[in-house]
C-alpha cells in the first residue's frame, strides 16, 4: 500500500517547515518513483505521462469525469483557481493571506481545495494574493491578503473565505493586479481600489483607496486589464489606454514617466485583448497578431531583442492568434488550431518548451493541442483544453505540492495535468 509521508520543506525563499506533499508509490510513474497530487493521474494512465524526471503530459487524457471538469482557470502569484463545471470554484499552491479560500491561512502550499461556501459562480479572477469570483445574481465574491483594500469591500482584513465586494456596484468584469483591483462597470465605465503608490488607480492621485474610485474621462471600455502596478483599458474603438507605472515603457506612451490618468498607447489601434504582466503589456489584434511593449529583459516583447520597448513592437512568427495571456514576464498565444505558442522568461519552465532557456521569440509548447483558454500566474503557466482538462507548467511551489524525494522543489518543464 501507498504511505503517506511527511518531509521538511526548505526553499531559499521561504522558511523551513513541514507539509504533506505525496505518496510513495513502488514503481510509481516516471523515474522517481513518486506520485502527488498533480502525477496522481499517471499512477492510472501511465500511457499518457512523460517518464523525464520533470514529470508532465503530453498526451491526449479522455476528460475528467463531470463533477471535476474544468470551465474556466485563473492563475495567480503561486496559486491558482479553477471554476468548476457544477459552478463551484477550487484553489490550489501557495495559501499566503488565505488566497485559497478554504478558511486557513500561512505559507502552506495545498492541493485543490473547494472554496469555502461558494457556488453559483460564472468567472474567477486570481492575481498576487487574492482571488475573486464573480456569481450568477451578480455579487462579487473575493478572498485573501487585503491589505491595501484590493478585495473591494472597504476594508483592509484579510479574508481566508469568500466576503462581499463592491457592494452595490454592478460590474460585468474584475481585473488583479499585485495589490490593487479594478473593475468595468455595466455601463462601460471603470472603477479601481486598493494600492496607488505609482498612480495604478487612475483618479489624478497617489492615494490609496479601500473604496472603489472611478477612473475619470474614460468611458467605451470593453476589457479592463490590471497589471503588478499599473493599469489598462481596452476601449470599443479598438485603441487601448494606460496607466500607473512606467519604469520599463509599460504605458506604450513612448516615455518612462508614470502616469496617474489613462494616457493613450500610440500607434495602436484595431485591438481585440489586452494582458498585461509585471512591466509588459501585450495586445491581440485584429487579424490574429500580437505587440508588446515594455520591458524586454527575458525577450517577454518577443521581438527578438532584449531592449526594452516603449512603444507597440510586433511579436514575430505570430498570425492567428485567437487570445492572450501574460505572467510576469512571459507571455502565451492561443493559435487558432488550439496548440500554444510562448516567449519571455523561462527560469521556471513557464514556457513548457522541456527547457529553462529564456525564449525572445514564440516557442512552441508541445506536445498541447486542443486548447480553449490560457492564464499566465507570476512564473507558471495553464492552459484549459475543450473536454474540461486542465494542464499547467512551470513552478512547481505555484500549483502542485508534489515532488520527489530529497529534492522538495521540482519545476515542472512541460505541460502536467492537474487532478481534482
Amino acid at each position: 500500500m501507498p504511505t503517506a509521508v511527511l518531509i521538511p520543506w526548505t526553499t531559499a525563499r521561504r522558511a523551513p517547515w513541514f507539509l504533506l506533499i505525496g505518496i510513495v508509490a513502488a514503481g510509481g510513474c516516471g523515474d522517481e518513483g513518486w506520485v502527488g497530487v498533480v502525477d496522481a493521474y499517471c499512477l492510472h494512465h501511465p500511457e499518457q505521462c512523460d517518464r523525464g524526471t520533470t514529470g508532465g503530459t503530453g498526451g491526449q487524457s479522455p476528460g475528467p469525469a463531470p463533477n471535476v471538469r474544468v470551465t474556466e482557470i485563473a492563475a495567480g502569484w503561486y496559486h491558482s483557481c479553477a471554476l468548476m463545471a457544477d459552478t463551484t470554484v477550487r484553489c490550489w499552491g501557495q495559501n499566503y493571506g488565505g488566497m485559497i479560500g478554504n478558511g486557513t491561512s500561512g505559507n502552506l502550499v495545498l492541493p485543490p481545495a473547494p472554496v469555502d461556501g461558494l457556488s453559483g459562480a460564472l468567472h474567477v479572477a486570481a492575481d498576487y494574493t487574492a482571488s475573486c469570483a464573480q456569481l450568477g445574481d451578480g455579487s462579487l465574491r473575493c478572498w485573501g491578503s487585503n491589505n491595501y483594500g484590493q478585495l473591494g469591500d472597504g476594508t483592509t482584513i484579510e479574508r481566508h473565505e469568500p466576503v462581499l465586494a463592491l457592494d452595490g456596484e454592478e460590474v460585468r468584469q474584475i481585473s488583479l493586479g499585485e495589490y490593487h483591483s479594478c473593475a468595468l462597470r455595466d455601463d462601460a465605465t471603470v472603477i479601481c481600489y486598493g494600492s496607488n503608490y505609482a498612480g495604478q488607480l487612475g483618479d489624478g492621485t497617489m492615494t490609496d483607496r479601500t473604496v472603489a474610485t472611478t477612473v475619470p474621462g474614460l468611458s467605451g471600455v470593453k476589457q479592463i486589464a490590471a497589471g503588478d502596478v499599473q493599469t489598462c483599458a481596452l476601449l470599443s474603438n479598438g485603441t487601448a489606454s494606460c496607466w500607473g507605472y512606467n519604469w520599463a515603457g509599460a504605458l506604450g506612451d513612448g516615455t518612462t514617466a508614470d502616469r496617474s490618468r489613462p494616457g493613450a498607447v500610440l500607434g495602436l489601434s484595431h485591438v481585440r485583448k489586452l494582458a498585461v504582466a509585471a512591466n509588459l503589456v501585450c495586445a491581440l489584434l485584429d487579424g490574429g497578431t500580437v505587440s508588446c511593449w515594455g520591458s524586454n529583459e527575458y525577450g517577454g516583447v518577443g521581438d527578438g531583442t532584449t531592449s526594452n520597448r516603449t512603444l507597440p513592437t510586433p511579436v514575430v512568427g505570430l498570425s492567428s492568434v485567437t487570445d492572450l495571456a501574460a505572467g510576469d514576464s512571459h507571455v502565451c498565444a492561443l493559435e487558432q488550431d488550439g496548440s500554444v505558442k510562448c516567449w519571455g522568461d523561462n527560469a521556471h519552465g513557464q514556457l513548457g518548451d522541456g527547457s529553462r532557456t529564456n525564449r525572445s521569440i514564440p516557442v512552441l509548447v508541445a506536445p498541447l493541442t486542443d486548447v480553449v483558454q490560457l492564464s499566465l500566474g507570476t512564473t507558471h503557466s495553464c492552459a484549459l483544453r475543450s473536454d474540461g482538462t486542465l494542464l499547467c507548467w512551470g513552478d512547481e511551489f505555484a500549483y502542485i505540492s508534489d515532488s520527489v524525494p530529497n529534492d522538495p522543489y521540482v519545476d515542472r518543464l512541460r505541460p502536467t495535468i492537474v487532478v481534482f
